[in-house]
């Protein structure tokens, strides 16, 4: 891919002196601002920003999108924020990946000092119609924000759209105006059908693996229906030749399992109720902080960070990051409360960002001032994906320099990444609970 400074900037900055700028749509929630302009009768911008991705400097990651018209052509492109560990003036991969054909789009060079991809129409559509979108520098590998994921208002798309479609029919209007703009017109539209610099499109593995693994399954299922039918068939044939006893027979047989299988079911359900009741489960956060707990916070200059969001399907989730090296952030409770009848501390966990070369995330409970299971660390999930978590209270208590007293436990869940080496880690955490089950 020809990975180059937008040149359209430079026309916006001229325009914007003859034309006015006017703002056709703002949206704002927890975690995006989209912002769609206008410049006169020439020009559509489209700025997505994103708080979940973060650059090196902390500041969330945001791509602008611009549309303009220029001598006989609408010229599409866009730019965004490098994320933390992509450095400019270095070779730099961006991937495509549509899951819809199964097809990979690879497009490489070196990236500019401001994160300016590309300005061709055909990535900035790519660009709005894939599921996944991979930056990669060497052996760092970025999972970049998905215009077609992302929280923006289909109002807002169509304010986008329309204007863009307003450029178009100004552009027609001029390619009709006079010969030589329609010449000018037919080259450029010829031009724009050239396929990209540095393109490479090859298979999804993962498509190709998910159509093998399809393919397989639906010849298993032909395999076992043949082998049903025909079971069902040879099963007919008996059941005309066997006589009547031999019938009476099966039949007595069959009724005597399904009494046998009807006091065996309810049984089962006896001792799974009592199971059920026996289970035991304190709840200390999921959608919201559960009585008698609260969210605290502890460091110094600048600790963790920690606020409730959406996150999805999910509910409510908590978000927490380190913009600084010396913070935790905790759930406690005002007075000790006794956990020796519980055998797990469950949480979920999804981590957002982590550049730190050493990259432990710990967890810990306290029992007031000096009581503690001290640092136990868990292992680190995959970025971008949740994680379930289910550890033994029983491991804090024997952690390395433990004195944890579990009858008389403040604070249940404490979680940081290591003391001193916090800088730029996020996470968000949720259904954290104490279970015996």
């Amino acid at each position: 891919m020809e990975i180059k400074i937008l040149m359209a900037a430079l026309s916006f900055m001229s325009c914007s002196v003859i034309a006015d700028v006017k703002t056709l749509a703002h949206d704002v929630n927890e975690n995006s601002e989209v912002t769609v302009q206008n410049i006169g009768d020439t020009a559509c911008i489209l700025n997505y920003k994103n708080s979940d991705y973060l650059t090196s400097e902390g500041m969330p990651v945001f791509y602008t999108f611009q549309v303009e018209l220029n001598e006989g052509e609408l010229q599409k492109g866009m730019k965004s924020w490098l994320p933390h560990g992509i450095k400019p003036g270095q070779p730099t991969t961006l991937s495509f990946h549509d899951k819809n054909i199964g097809k990979i789009y690879e497009y490489t060079d070196n990236i500019s000092l401001y994160g300016e991809l590309f300005y061709k129409t055909n990535l900035f559509t790519r660009f709005l119609a894939v599921d996944k979108i991979l930056m990669r520098q060497r052996g760092v590998t970025i999972n970049m924000p998905v215009y077609r994921k992302a929280e923006i208002s289909d109002k807002t798309k169509n304010v986008f759209k329309n204007c863009v479609n307003n450029l178009d029919k100004a552009l027609m209007t001029f390619c009709k105006s006079s010969g030589d703009a329609s010449k000018l017109c037919k080259a450029k539209k010829a031009n724009a059908k050239k396929a990209p610099v540095n393109e490479v499109i090859k298979d999804d593995p993962e498509f190709i693996a998910a159509a093998k693994i399809k393919a397989l399954e639906e010849a298993r299922a032909l395999e076992i229906a043949k082998t049903l039918a025909a079971a069902k068939a040879l099963e007919a044939v008996k059941a005309v030749e066997a006589n009547k006893a031999f019938e009476a027979a099966v039949a007595l047989e069959v009724a005597k399992a399904l009494r046998e299988a009807r006091r065996s079911a309810a049984q089962a359900a006896v001792e799974k109720a009592a199971e059920a009741k026996n289970r035991k489960k304190i709840t200390i956060f999921t959608d919201k902080v559960e009585a008698p707990y609260h969210l605290n916070k502890f460091g110094q200059n600048n600790p963790a960070i920690a606020k409730k969001i959406k996150g999805g399907m999910r509910g409510k989730v908590m978000r927490v990051t380190y913009p600084a090296d010396g913070g935790v952030a905790y759930y406690a409770s005002n007075s000790g409360i006794d956990y020796s009848e519980y055998v797990y501390i469950e949480f979920d966990l999804k981590l957002i960002s982590d550049h730190r070369d050493d990259s432990k995330l710990n967890i810990k409970m306290d029992c007031f001032a000096s009581c503690s299971s001290g640092p136990y660390v868990i292992e680190k999930p995959r970025l971008g994906e949740w994680k379930h978590y289910k550890v033994r209270l029983e491991d804090l208590i024997n952690n390395s320099g433990s004195n944890l007293d579990i009858t008389n436990v403040n604070v249940p869940f404490a979680i940081f990444p290591d003391w001193g080496n916090q800088r730029g880690v996020a996470f968000m955490i949720d259904s954290i609970a104490m279970t015996n089950y």
